[in-house]
């Protein structure tokens, strides 16, 4: 008997907790309620691997060797992984040879691409990472001429490529975007979720704040996280304009009419909101400035799908001793 009352009591106090909890009105903060995730304002990667990664390439083992001799072929060979999310066709890169005399060392073509498309990493349904295959670029290389002692020789390859990001985060739309009420189904005064493809370049920061009644802004950052330099899309990379460097191509997708943004260089709207434009990143980082003007019937949160690209270029160095016969 003595053991049964203290099991009534411990039952009787834990029911008062559990109905308190149930009254208490305030809004939850889990992940089912508040939103996508369980923590507001955080990158996931739960659509996307994630992380930074783009294409990685080095030269393959002994190619090229330490040193040669004159009159002697040997190969310069490049290794190339797509370690990002964004597949890169093997028409949009092209990869430069440069450091020799292409007449000194033979050479009749400098500019090689890959026999096939670099294919990124994948996600499966599972959630399993699936690799990428490597590809092989070679040049064939021979020193015919003769040499007084051992020349070294410079050996760099620059890849230049067209890649991009896929992010998507929410847009909160309120019938009164100054209201702040319990158990709101979305909220407009916070830091967003987000989630970006693994890239290089991506997007940070998001936040959402009232304007008015029927209107609220919408912010997030274009950040530059990689070790490459990046231009204007279809530029091959050419510096030789200020208008091509770091500059992405920014493409805005909110499905909802009265979605507009600022901020964007050559930028434009539609009236189903989707904007388009450049961002600067000369300082690795733009910040892109919306908004939306609209009187809605209902509460909801809408998908904002957000798609950057960009020419991306990566160089790695090597040399070649050649030595007399």
């Amino acid at each position: 008997m003595k053991y049964t009352k203290y099991i009534l009591i411990s039952l009787l106090i834990l029911g008062l907790l559990l109905a308190a909890g149930c009254k208490s009105g305030k809004p939850s903060t889990t992940a089912t309620q508040r939103g996508w995730f369980s923590k507001k304002g955080s990158e996931t990667g739960l659509t996307f691997i994630g992380g930074v990664g783009n294409l990685e390439m080095q030269f393959t083992e002994n190619r090229p060797p330490a040193s040669v001799y004159v009159d002697t072929d040997f190969e310069v060979e490049v290794e190339l992984l797509n370690d990002g999310e964004w597949i890169i066709p093997k028409d949009d890169i092209t990869l430069t040879l440069s450091g020799v005399s292409p007449q000194e060392f033979g050479l009749s073509d400098l500019i090689k691409k890959p026999d096939s498309d670099l294919i990124p990493k994948k996600k499966d349904s599972e959630g399993n990472i699936i690799p990428p295959e490597a590809q092989y670029v070679v040049w064939t290389l021979n020193h015919k001429d003769k040499v007084v002692g051992n020349l070294p020789f410079p050996l760099q390859v620059d890849a230049c490529y067209k890649y991009g990001t896929n992010a998507v985060t929410t847009l909160c739309i309120l019938k009164d975007f100054t209201k702040a009420e319990e158990n709101q189904v979305c909220y407009t005064n916070e830091n967003k979720d987000f989630a970006n493809s693994r890239a290089p370049i991506q997007i940070a920061n998001v936040r959402q704040y009232p304007e008015g009644k029927k209107k609220t802004a919408f912010v997030f950052d274009v950040v530059h996280n990689g070790n490459g330099k990046f231009y204007k899309i279809g530029s091959n990379c050419d510096q030789g304009s200020t208008l091509n460097i770091a500059k992405v191509y920014v493409e805005i997708d909110s499905g909802v009419n009265g979605f507009e943004c600022s901020g964007l260089k050559e930028g434009s709207c539609d009236a189903n909101g989707a904007c388009k434009g450049y961002a600067d990143l000369r300082k690795d980082k733009d910040t892109i400035m919306c908004s939306l003007n609209i009187n809605s019937a209902t509460d909801y949160a809408k998908q904002v799908n957000i798609k950057l690209t960009y020419d991306y270029k990566q160089t790695i160095n090597s040399q070649i001793v050649v030595k007399q016969s």
